[in-house]
């Protein structure tokens, strides 16, 4: 994806040039000189829609995210993608990505062979904790892409953004809509390579969804990325019952001092596949989560070979 830089202010532009480069995406910047931008780049510019004389506006709008200044209200004109120019660099991303995927039409690569694993834990936070792990140990033995999607009623996934409920909307409305999109616009990568769904801090929309859309959402995101990561927790809802039993694979993390035998939450079928790891020991639970990765992609393989 190739991004054109057009900056007034011109310390500005040259941090969000750096930060941009830097993110680990396939980013061409360029920093626009008295030639304009290469017709196939993205513009984000500093400059307001109303310093544009009006066919400009209707030729670049479409390509075009707009920083302002001042926060954006709901009042905004609906046919510019105006952002607040103090946003977090995974947002102005993701609103990049998302005005690429309209405009050019590159809706990103599919995955057709994505691995879910659920996995559930004696407490929430033990659960969040090793979900990353997990991903992180998947990415260094079979590479690939990784998501974790946090499945309790608390995120415990926040990453970086403020307030990103509106990114989750847009999500399951191209989703309801049956309309592709690339990852970027509603995911954001940590420093791991681990990718997470762009959600709000606190209360989680995603346990909010009833099967159908939850189904959806699994299965549309899954289309991104090599393995989709549960983090079910100790949310034992139907719902979530329904989607352990469908992932490919299950892992429970805990001694069974506060769950006792799992057949009595996801059944006596689910609960004779799943793999528990009950070690108190730091070294040896990396051992057995290292032997449970290797066990569900063969050894050797690797995603990018």
């Amino acid at each position: 994806m190739r991004v054109g830089i057009m900056m007034r202010d011109i310390e500005y532009r040259d941090a969000i040039a750096e930060m941009l480069s830097e993110t680990g995406r396939d980013i061409f910047v360029e920093v626009a000189g008295n030639g304009g931008v290469d017709r196939e780049s993205v513009i984000l510019t500093d400059i307001s829609p109303s310093d544009i004389d009006e066919s400009s506006l209707i030729k670049l709008r479409r390509r075009t995210v707009f920083l302002s200044p001042l926060p954006v209200t709901s009042g905004e004109d609906k046919d510019l993608h105006i952002l607040f120019k103090y946003s977090s660099i995974s947002k102005i991303l993701a609103e990049i990505s998302a005005v690429h995927s309209e405009w050019s039409g590159d809706k990103g690569s599919l995955s057709l062979s994505t691995k879910v694993i659920a996995v559930i834990s004696e407490s929430d936070q033990m659960c969040s904790e090793r979900c990353r792990a997990l991903a992180a140990q998947i990415l260094y033995i079979h590479g690939g892409s990784v998501i974790v999607i946090p499945l309790g009623y608390v995120n415990d996934h926040h990453r970086i953004m403020s307030d990103d409920t509106g990114a989750f909307r847009r999500l399951m409305y191209m989703i309801d809509e049956k309309k592709d999109y690339s990852s970027d616009c509603f995911t954001v990568t940590d420093s791991y390579g681990i990718s997470y769904l762009m959600l709000p801090e606190g209360i989680n929309p995603i346990a909010e969804l009833d099967h159908r859309y939850l189904s959806n959402l699994i299965n549309s995101v899954g289309k991104h990325f090599d393995t989709v990561i549960l983090d079910v927790g100790t949310c034992f809802s139907k719902v979530n019952v329904q989607l352990i039993n469908s992932s490919n694979d299950i892992l429970f993390f805990g001694n069974g001092r506060r769950i006792g035998p799992l057949e009595g939450y996801i059944g006596k079928k689910q609960s004779e596949r799943t793999r528990r790891i009950e070690s108190s020991d730091a070294k040896d639970e990396a051992i057995a989560v290292d032997d449970f990765v290797r066990g569900i992609y063969r050894d050797g393989e690797s995603a990018q070979t």
